[in-house]
């Protein structure tokens, strides 16, 4: 018998650590898979107004969305758009069936100030979850060092091929009270925004083009290159002798009528461009520029492209070196949404 119980506080002795071990692991794993307590959800709704036609002659094109939060770089620091910084470990892209958006859920460290940056986009135009790839129609980040809510911008691959973009800065609600842009996770706010429409459009048909004419060419003079996010300012823009691509466009007549339809980078008065129209017949090219009698968005045969507005050019070729016919829509939807301001 004695010699049992020895041989037995042996085997216990040899076992206890082993089973501290257990407990100690488990203890690991619960705490592991447990919600972190420095961290809250914060609810998201994304509207979206019914919008009239655009350039294209669709609504719009926005099927997925890109909610990212900027965090404050300092608690001390003031509120200023050019304190936050982008917190892209916690951005949620989510593909939208229709609007509005109701159940989208960021989840965000507690003690910290954030402002919520939301982007609308087509998911053929961009990816998030794959910012590298080559099928990504444009970039987001800014162009100078360190990228802020105040620099943050769209960058299209190509300033001749504009995809269309949407984008509002949500305010935090408690309730329904508005409590402004700026809100920590841990103060139980929700989170709305708006999405608006970023993009200008720009059209031009030219009707009774001769059949000698084989093709016409539209070439732009300095585009915007990227657009800021909040307000659709430009940050970057072609400047001349750059070798940046300018041409919009080339197409043969059809039933004597050509037409260009596409979307710019808004230029505002700041960046107005003029446009060229390229003639060919034979082995012979003649250009034109493009003139429109001055008005609300033209200014010397130079046109200003507004968030939200498309101007649309019509003529006969008859008159190409005369001039055209100049139409623009402001408030293309609704009159509560005019565009960013």
């Amino acid at each position: 018998m004695a010699d049992f119980l020895r041989f037995y506080r042996r085997v216990a002795r040899a076992l206890l650590p082993l089973a501290a071990l257990a407990v100690l692991s488990c203890e690991r794993t619960d705490a592991t898979d447990a919600p972190s307590d420095d961290s809250r959800a914060v609810a998201v709704r994304v509207g979206f107004p019914e919008t009239r036609a655009f350039a294209d002659g669709q609504a719009h094109h926005v099927d997925r969305i890109l909610i990212l939060p900027f965090r404050k770089s300092a608690e001390n620091l003031p509120d200023d758009n050019a304190n936050y910084l982008p917190a892209y470990t916690y951005a949620e892209q989510v593909d939208v069936a229709q609007f509005p958006l109701g159940g989208a859920t960021l989840h965000l460290p507690v003690g910290t100030t954030y402002k919520v940056l939301v982007i609308g986009y087509n998911r053929t135009d961009y990816d998030f979850a794959n910012r590298t790839s080559p099928a990504n129609r444009f970039d987001v980040g800014a162009a100078a060092t360190p990228v802020t809510l105040a620099n943050f911008h769209l960058f299209p691959k190509s300033p001749t091929s504009v995809p269309e973009f949407f984008a509002c800065l949500a305010g935090a609600y408690n309730g329904g009270v508005s409590q402004g842009a700026a809100f920590r996770p841990e103060q139980g706010y929700t989170l709305q925004g708006e999405l608006k429409r970023l993009v200008s459009g720009f059209s031009i048909t030219i009707s009774n083009v001769p059949s000698f004419v084989r093709s016409i060419t539209l070439t732009a003079g300095n585009l915007v290159k990227s657009s800021r996010a909040l307000d659709a300012a430009a940050t970057q823009w072609q400047t001349a002798g750059d070798g940046g691509n300018r041409v919009l466009g080339k197409q043969a007549p059809v039933s004597g009528t050509v037409a260009f339809t596409q979307y710019l980078l808004p230029t505002f008065t700041t960046y107005m461009t003029g446009f060229t129209l390229a003639v060919e017949f034979g082995s012979t090219v003649q250009s034109y520029t493009v003139k429109a009698a001055d008005g609300a968005v033209v200014s010397g045969n130079r046109f200003i492209f507004n968030p939200n507005e498309a101007i649309n050019l019509t003529g006969d070729y008859s008159s190409i070196n005369l001039g055209f016919s100049v139409s623009y829509g402001i408030n293309l939807d609704e009159d509560l949404w005019d565009g960013i301001q």
